[in-house]
């Protein structure tokens, strides 16, 4: 993360960096933090039929910290990889 003293100095004194600047800066810092839980990842694999009682079962335990990774969805019984349309299917059975 930013060193706590250039933090300091970008917060009392803002006129020292330029938008453009800030805006890199910003960025970096985002990229950062992804880039830690990007490697984080979790499965479930649930039943459409009972899609409600096994995600909650997989999912209640599940430490706030791992909820920052990224989630992939199964459908038992079923071939398919999560690249994002499981995930957004599995949403949509839950509503």
């Amino acid at each position: 993360m930013l060193n706590e003293s250039l933090r300091n100095v970008i917060i009392k004194v803002p006129q020292v960096l330029d938008f453009d600047n800030k805006r890199l800066l910003f960025r970096s810092q985002v990229k950062k933090i992804q880039k830690k839980y990007r490697l984080k990842y979790f499965d479930i694999q649930v039943r459409r039929d009972k899609v409600f009682d096994d995600s909650y079962e997989q999912l209640k335990h599940l430490p706030a910290e791992r909820w920052k990774g990224q989630m992939n969805v199964e459908f038992a019984d079923e071939q398919g990889i999560d690249e994002g349309g499981l995930t957004r299917e599995w949403f949509i059975l839950l509503s």
